[in-house]
């Protein structure tokens, strides 16, 4: 039972260690094809907005001190690990859930992925240390004041503009937020989350076109990909090939063609030499592409829905997370190569669902019996789940990581259940 009495000079020395000991399974750093992309950015001090401007601006800054991605994966490492200090040394004080949330980084789920230097990464980290502080001032019952609301809207400009979907749960935080300033007035609270929402989206349009436009760095229209793969999904799915013939690679395309290079991801579609299909190259084939899509979609919504849903469901509730890493660590062993499929396949998505609907009930429950706690449970959830519905129509293809910011909401809200179950 000692266990459970750690004092806090001791239970410090415990995060300081633990954190030590997350650093080094990585370090420096796993990189990808997407995060060298983004390093070839930095080093170049010239940017596009194929990838995060912010990111590659920051990695920049940070390459001048030390060269090479250690110093870009300690900052994503330690917004995680700022994000668990909150919970350990400022919102609990039950040893045994202050225990548990050291235990929080080295889920299977957050540990696979939590090496890699991913704009993914760099997006969840960002934002559960910023909901990770209003469920601080929740607990506490304190009024948000204009200066950490200031703080706030920094850290959210910066955090949503490194991924593209972060607009869509940015209302959430905002709304969040501004309850906390407004505290029992909805038409104020909800009148601010909109002003702040157009303010924040506002400057990210404009910084990284004075990056971009600064280094003459013209952007690759990355949402022409969404639309030809789509196009290709409503082809095979309608028997009819949608995508226009100015972006056709031969003479002829038939959706035999497509299907034989439709997976879940995009670039066997576009980006190889035997690939269909290729990028439009200028504004008049961008607008015929994008009048193809919709027409598509409205001739055949069906085949769309169907398109979306195969790569919702397939690319990132069934499919298994971590399987590149877990992989990479036990190559040395081939006899025991059948491992990964297993291991990877428990990480799917859809193994946590139904544990996270449990928990909102059990947070709704407590949220009618007026404990605070339940308010970080429901937002935390509200917001993995927002992510995880926005993603069947606005993701650029099909990938487990895409879900991990999902799963790192769901992931904290788990010591509040905690905390909720032993009331």
């Amino acid at each position: 039972m000692k266990l459970f009495k750690l004092s806090n000079k001791n239970f410090l020395i415990l995060f300081i260690g633990l954190f030590i000991f997350h650093v080094s399974l990585f370090f420096p750093g796993l990189l990808s094809s997407d995060s060298l992309s983004i390093y070839s950015e930095a080093l170049k001090n010239n940017y596009s907005l194929h990838h995060p401007p912010f990111m590659a601006l920051t990695w920049h800054f940070l390459n001048m001190i030390y060269e090479g991605p250690a110093l870009m994966y300690l900052f994503n490492l330690v917004l995680l690990w700022s994000a668990i200090y909150i919970l350990c040394f400022k919102i609990f004080n039950e040893t045994y859930i202050k225990l548990s949330c050291l235990a929080l980084p080295f889920i299977p789920h957050i540990l696979v992925y939590s090496g890699w230097i991913w704009k993914d990464i760099l997006f969840s980290y960002g934002y559960i240390l910023i909901a990770v502080n209003l469920a601080l001032k929740t607990i506490k019952n304190e009024k948000l004041g204009w200066k950490n609301i200031s703080i706030l809207t920094l850290s959210l400009i910066y955090f949503t503009e490194v991924k593209y979907q972060a607009q869509f749960v940015l209302p959430f935080v905002l709304f969040w937020m501004f309850q906390l300033h407004y505290p029992r007035n909805i038409f104020k609270t909800a009148s601010a989350a909109i002003i702040f929402y157009i303010m924040i989206m506002t400057s990210i349009s404009y910084l990284n076109n004075f990056l971009i436009s600064e280094k003459n760095q013209p952007t690759n229209h990355s949402w022409q990909f969404v639309k030809i793969y789509d196009l290709s999904g409503i082809s095979i799915n309608s028997g009819k090939v949608l995508v226009p013939a100015v972006l056709w690679k031969k003479s002829e395309v038939k959706t035999e063609d497509i299907k034989k290079k439709y997976e879940l991801a995009w670039e066997p579609l576009v980006v190889y030499e035997d690939s269909p299909f290729r990028e439009a190259e200028n504004e008049s084939e961008r607008q015929s592409l994008l009048n193809a899509w919709k027409n598509a979609v409205k001739n055949h919504p069906f085949s769309y829905l169907k398109h979306r849903f195969h790569l919702w469901l397939n690319g990132m509730i069934l499919t298994g997370s971590g399987s590149l890493w877990i992989e990479n660590k036990l190559e040395k062993y081939p006899s025991i190569s059948w491992v990964v499929p297993i291991v990877s396949k428990a990480l799917a998505y859809i193994f946590i669902l139904p544990i996270q609907f449990l928990i909102i009930i059990q947070g709704l429950m407590n949220l009618r019996k007026k404990r605070k706690y339940a308010i970080p449970l429901l937002y935390f959830n509200s917001i993995s789940l927002s992510l995880l519905g926005i993603l069947f129509i606005f993701s650029l293809a099909a990938v487990p990581r895409y879900v991990y910011f999902s799963v790192v909401f769901f992931v904290f809200s788990i010591p509040f259940s905690i905390k909720l179950l032993r009331k």
